[in-house]
């Protein structure tokens, strides 16, 4: 089963983290023991690649998108004071578009690299 991170923003504006687990079923097309999720429409695909100590203080998504972090270790941190530290190979769906935000920063010795891929709703 496949899994990302959630950010969200409830009612009042607080922002929030989730774990999403992702539910595969077996890929009728393949020729092997492939399983797949549903899909989502997507407008484009960008990199980002961000320097080592880079702290991009409370911002909130500037739409629906997943973040791919392919290089580097970023944390998330949101308004209800979570904190988590992600790694390359994680996954996050940002939606708080709206309320406070949250803060992401890189940690650790190395520059970060993100893919960025807009969801259409």
């Amino acid at each position: 089963m496949a899994e990302y991170t959630r950010i969200y923003h409830d009612d009042l504006g607080d922002s929030h983290l989730e774990t999403i687990s992702v539910d595969c079923k077996a890929d009728r097309e393949a020729t092997s023991e492939i399983k797949r999720s549903t899909s989502e429409s997507a407008t484009n695909f960008t990199f980002i690649e961000a320097p080592r100590n880079w702290n991009y203080e409370w911002h909130n998504a500037p739409r629906r998108q997943y973040v791919l972090l392919f290089g580097g270790e970023i944390e998330l941190e949101t308004s209800d004071g979570e904190v988590k530290h992600l790694f390359p190979g994680a996954v996050i769906f940002a939606e708080d578009t709206q309320g406070k935000g949250h803060i992401t920063r890189s940690v650790g010795n190395t520059s970060v690299v993100l893919g960025i891929v807009p969801i259409t709703d």
